[in-house]
Order: structure tokens, then sequence, then C-alpha cells
């Protein structure tokens, strides 16, 4: 991040005005590490989903044998896995399909971004214990396992089959996609089921929401989490409530990532620690460039995620978390 200009030294009786001196005086000050209950530093993740269900799509796989992605290196939260396996809108054995039916990337004459409706396409949780859990062990990786109950039973049982895990990281509770159904139960009774019955350091996963009511949620559970992410993607309509989304002609509408959530997300993270909520807060949604990374932690997040630059611009994404490291763990 170090730059070379004359207010390095401290400027005129200490005062900033180069804005990229002040921003790294700001970074300086911020707490950029969230040190969960098991002892794990937590700073710098994928989304959800963007490596897959543990260590890559397939078409990331190619880079990760050769190290030129490494996901190793990363904090990865999985793609959310359910009690039960959901087809949903992925032809994974058709990859065509991906980029034709159900992810897209526009451009809405300002900025890029990715629309996406997989919908919850995933093995089941037993299933990825099953296939997934022995390459965390065999290849050290950093996983928080992203889950969806429907109910408090499924939520407990979940909670169960978790704890015998070892060798994760955490466990997120995904409380907002937008392509999935609604939870037939309370939020908190959800949050209090699944840590009643599992050891590791528990976090949610909330959306966008103009009145931020999301943070009541927060509230009601912090006794029981460690950490709250927002956000990763907002729902087509209530971006381009006029416009139809380029996943229409296949039935479906989407969840939008990248940069056209940019403003959102920080509104989201802005209104957070306004409201003086003290659980630890993960700030993703159009993280695309180092600059913007240290702005969300000089804004108040104490980790970030990075997703749709891993799908756009893998090597890139690889180099700006090397970059990000080096700075922020100093």
């Amino acid at each position: 991040m170090h730059h070379s200009c004359w207010y390095d030294k401290g400027g005129v009786n200490g005062n900033y005005s180069c804005e990229e001196c002040q921003l790294e005086k700001d970074l300086k000050k911020a707490t950029k590490m969230i040190k969960l209950s098991n002892g794990y530093c937590y700073d710098m993740g994928c989304a959800a989903g963007a490596f897959g269900f543990l260590n890559g799509w397939w078409w990331e796989r190619p880079l990760c044998w050769t190290g030129i992605l490494r996901p190793q290196d990363w904090t990865i939260t999985t793609k959310s896995l359910t009690m039960s396996p959901i087809k949903g809108n992925l032809k994974i054995w058709w990859p065509f399909n991906l980029y034709r039916n159900c992810v897209q990337t526009f451009h809405d004459g300002v900025n890029s971004g990715t629309v996406n409706a997989v919908g919850m396409t995933n093995p089941s949780l037993p299933v990825w214990i099953r296939d997934y859990y022995p390459k965390v062990q065999k290849l050290g990786l950093n996983v928080i396992v992203n889950v969806i109950p429907y109910t408090v039973e499924e939520a407990e049982f979940m909670g169960m089959l978790l704890d015998d895990l070892k060798d994760i990281k955490g466990v997120e509770l995904n409380l907002s996609c937008p392509s999935c159904k609604k939870t037939e139960s309370d939020p908190y009774d959800l949050v209090k089921a699944l840590k009643s019955n599992c050891k590791h350091p528990l976090g949610i996963k909330l959306g966008y929401s103009d009145d931020f009511n999301d943070n009541v949620i927060v509230k009601d559970c912090e006794n029981y989490i460690e950490f709250v992410t927002l956000i990763n993607c907002v729902k087509w309509e209530q971006l381009y409530p006029n416009t139809p989304s380029p996943l229409a002609p296949y039935g479906l509408t989407g969840g939008v990532s990248g940069a056209p959530i940019r403003s959102l997300a920080r509104a989201s993270l802005a209104a957070y620690k306004a409201s003086g909520l003290k659980v630890p807060v993960v700030s993703c949604g159009g993280i695309e460039s180092e600059g913007e990374a240290y702005s969300r932690f000089v804004m108040g997040a104490n980790a970030i995620q990075i997703g749709v630059k891993i799908k756009n611009d893998p090597i890139g994404a690889q180099k700006m978390f090397d970059s990000i490291v080096s700075n922020i763990r100093k």
C-alpha cells in the first residue's frame, strides 16, 4: 500500500491531505481481524460459493493445481448446504448451461456484475461431510461451513453433524439467500438450536434490507454468534425494478453480485456500525480492488470477503489477496 508521497512523513502538523496517505493512516487504526473462540484468526475470505463447495469449481481447478490460485491461503466459506440434496438450476454435468440459464455477466451502463439463479444446488450436508470433509483434512484448508436449516429440528441435527468435524474453523448460518425458500422457523430459534448442538464458532449471513431490520436479528442472537456477514447478493428486482433480468428468458430473475451492489454493501456496513452492535462484521459485496478492501476496514469491517473477483479474474484475485494480507497482517 506504500506510495511515494511527501505526506508519508506526517504532512504539515500531522495533517494528511493526500487521500491515499489518510487512508493508510486510518487503516492502521482499524481492527482488521476477528479472533474466533477456537483461536482462528479471520481477516480475508472468499464469499460463500466462490470456491464452490470446497476447493474450487471445475474451471478453477487447473489454477489451483498449478498454484496460481491458492485456496489454502483463504478462509473458505462453502456454498450453502441443506440437510437434503437439492438439484437447483446448476447443471454441473453440462457446464455450458452454467452461463446459459442460471449465471450471466451483465453491464448496467455503469458497472459490470454477475446475476445468478443457481438456486440451492448442493449435495447436502451429510454428503459434503462424506465426500468433501476428508479433503479439508488432507489439504489443510481453512473452512467455514455455510448451512441453511429450514426447521429447528434440522438446525439441531446439523449442529450435531458439524460438531464432530474437528478440522473446520466455523459455521455460518445463511439467513439471506434470495434463491431459497423462506425458513419455517424464527431466526433466533435456528441460531440457538444450531449453536446448542455445535461447539464451533457460529456466524450468520444477512442480506440487504432498506430499513436494516436484520440488525434486530443480530441483537437477539449476539450471545450465540461470533460474526455477522453482510452482504454479497441483492435481488435483481430490488436493484433494477424496471429492467428485465438477463435470466428472464429462462424464467428466472436471480440475485446480483459484484460492483453493482457496492453502494448497498457500504450502506449496510455503515448502518450496522451506526447501530452500535458489537458482534464483529465481515463485509462483502463489490470488493474488486485493494482500495475498496481497505475502505471497508476503515469503515469498521473486521474482515472482508471477495467473491465475483475470483470468478471473473482469479489470477488478479489471488494477487489482490496477497497484497492485502501483506499490509493488514503487519
